[in-house]
């Protein structure tokens, strides 16, 4: 699906520098519903929350991403980058708050 309410959808390449992820996204212009391509799960936004296709409102998940910056191999500064991951948890599984390692 590449229409909604009428409008062309803009997919949004989401990346990170950790290795294996990329996700696309859109949000309808009209009735902000967000569409993931990969997962076809579809958010719906109301008044304070997005609602997931289900009826069930979205939680957001924090994931830590370690940053290995250091002088020597997994060493680092303990630096993390933090992503905040929406999904349902009446249709979905909690991602695990541990992230990919960042190497730099």
């Amino acid at each position: 699906m590449d229409k909604c309410c009428g409008k062309d959808l803009v997919w949004t390449k989401i990346s990170g520098s950790w290795e294996n992820y990329a996700i696309e996204r859109s949000c309808c212009p009209v009735c902000k519903t967000i569409r993931d391509r990969k997962d076809g799960i579809i958010y719906t936004k109301k008044e304070d929350c997005f609602l997931c296709g289900c009826g069930t409102e979205v939680l957001a998940a924090q994931i830590l991403h370690p940053i290995h910056d250091g002088p020597f191999p997994l060493s680092g500064s303990g630096r993390v980058r933090t992503e905040m991951a929406p999904f349902c948890p009446k249709c979905e599984t909690k991602p695990s708050s541990s992230g990919k390692i960042i190497s730099r």
